[in-house]
């Protein structure tokens, strides 16, 4: 199993750095820059469309040189700074996740941040207690359960409520893994892994 690290998590160290530092020039500023470099590379993807494949091979010539420079300047800059201090937590943050915080590069199918799925679940997170109705362990796991397919499908771009009666009409005939397999592409745009 592959850990993917959120690089947004160690943005938000840098940037906490930046504020203390009053936005001045100095070492939070300098990550920032590199920080800002890589999701500005990122977004250019994004926005031209680039295919898993495509979006691999792009980040290994423009994002990898990126992160370990910032890696290089983290391991520099790590003996100059106040362990304990917002830049010296953040440089620490970086260099004990990097191996996490650089997955994301082995395939382009994976994110450089989770940022998407948490906008995702922030209503469910917010709303948390209208869910409080859920008075028994199997209530609050069919819950999750639905929860989990309704943001899956939308994260496709499927029409949850169509997905989920296309699965509900079919899952009492599933019987073995493969059925239920296929109830789970249901919830999936059909792309190639490559």
């Amino acid at each position: 199993m592959l850990r993917l690290g959120c690089m947004m998590h160690s943005r938000r160290r840098f940037y906490e750095a930046f504020l203390a530092a009053k936005k001045k020039p100095g070492y939070a500023q300098e990550a920032m820059s590199m920080v800002k470099k890589i999701y500005k590379v990122e977004e250019m993807y994004k926005d031209q469309g680039y295919t898993n494949e495509r979006r691999q091979k792009a980040r290994i010539a423009d994002v990898k040189p990126v992160m370990e420079k910032m890696k290089s300047w983290c391991e520099t800059t790590k003996s100059k700074v106040l362990p304990s201090g917002p830049i010296g937590i953040a440089v620490k943050y970086y260099l004990d996740e990097y191996e996490h915080l650089t997955a994301f590069l082995k395939d382009g199918r994976y994110e450089i941040d989770n940022g998407w799925i948490e906008r995702a679940i922030r209503k469910f997170a917010i709303g948390r207690n209208n869910w409080l109705f859920c008075d028994t362990v199997d209530g609050a796991k069919a819950s999750s359960l639905f929860y989990s397919l309704i943001i899956t499908a939308k994260i496709n771009d499927k029409n949850p409520f169509d997905v989920m009666v296309e699965i509900l009409s079919k899952i009492n005939h599933a019987q073995t893994i493969d059925d239920y397999e296929q109830l789970a592409k249901l919830l999936v745009k059909q792309t190639s892994l490559h």
